[in-house]
């Protein structure tokens, strides 16, 4: 008899092992899909932030090159309006010594 007892329990405890092994992997495979889920969710979320940061990119070298070609334009006027000043003036003195 004690060979049978021996042999149970060799049995169920293989049976045990064997149970054990079933539950981690089913638990494992569920952590990865999770994980793969949550991979995906992430992924995406970096890419429309990278596309955000494009947009925002592009909007700023916009901005700068409207900034410069503002600046430009003040420069030249700056430049006429002292012509423009500087004309003015001739002809008022050119008036008045005559």
């Amino acid at each position: 008899m004690p060979i049978q007892k021996n042999l149970v329990w060799a049995i169920l405890m293989r049976i045990s092992v064997e149970i054990f092994r079933i539950q981690l992997n089913r638990s494992w495979k569920q952590q990865v899909g999770k994980c793969a889920e949550e991979f995906s969710v992430l992924k995406a979320r970096r890419d429309e932030q990278q596309d955000e940061r494009k947009k925002l990119w592009k909007q700023e070298k916009d901005l700068l090159a409207e900034l410069e070609r503002l600046k430009t334009d003040r420069g030249k006027a700056e430049k006429s309006l002292d012509h423009a000043a500087l004309g003015a003036e001739d002809n008022v003195t050119s008036r008045i010594q005559h």
